[in-house]
């Protein structure tokens, strides 16, 4: 098994009509992104907005953080189970735009009052001693609010918030498939020692 993990690396995140990398900078088409999100008849509403480090901003309802990736020359889906079906996805090229992360807020009220399932949600502070919390503070963000068609279970709304997030996320990748990225590492798993241990992760959502 082979995977090629080509970077690039963002520094800035700006609104505008076009996708566009250059310099560790990256544009973003507004209006094809909230179209994209609103695919979904179960959001009714979605609005974007930037959070840069050490900006006085707290960022509130955060359901999800995610970094834009995608595959390249390869029919698998990066993220596998939501975006496509369940399958390996650590073989063929990833691109990834790191230091950038795409955050998922929304605003949601849930059915479920009490017990495990109930839906949660997290915040986020850009700077003060709030920043010193999360590794996240240090990372530019495109933040996608959401609003959902009122009285939707959680797991109707967790699925299409989810879904929207990473429609936005792969996206914003491809948009650097035909550039050439400012690294790559190549893991290379064709041989095994025998000597090693086999490891198995096995998560339950």
């Amino acid at each position: 098994m082979r995977l090629e993990l080509a970077t690039f690396p963002v520094e800035q995140i700006r609104l505008g009509n076009r996708f566009a990398y250059e310099q560790r900078a990256f544009e973003v088409d507004k209006s094809a992104l909230l179209n994209l999100a609103l695919e979904d008849r179960r959001i009714t509403d979605a609005s974007l907005a930037v959070a840069r480090p050490a900006e006085s901003l707290r960022i509130t309802g955060i359901r999800d953080i995610v970094e834009p990736r995608c595959k390249v020359g390869d029919s698998s889906d990066v993220f596998p189970g939501v975006m496509g079906p369940v399958a390996n996805v650590g073989a063929g090229r990833t691109h990834r735009l790191s230091g950038m992360t795409v955050i998922a807020a929304a605003a949601y009220e849930g059915t479920i009052r009490a017990g495990t399932t109930v839906q949660r949600s997290a915040l986020l502070d850009m700077s003060a001693a709030g920043a010193e919390i999360s590794r996240f503070s240090k990372h530019a963000h495109l933040i996608v609010s959401f609003r959902v068609a009122d009285g939707l279970g959680e797991l109707d709304a967790h699925h299409a918030i989810q879904q929207a997030e990473l429609k936005v996320a792969k996206r914003i990748a491809e948009v650097t498939k035909p550039l050439s990225p400012d690294q790559l590492i190549i893991y290379e798993l064709s041989e095994r020692n025998p000597e090693l241990p086999t490891v198995m992760l096995y998560q339950i959502a």
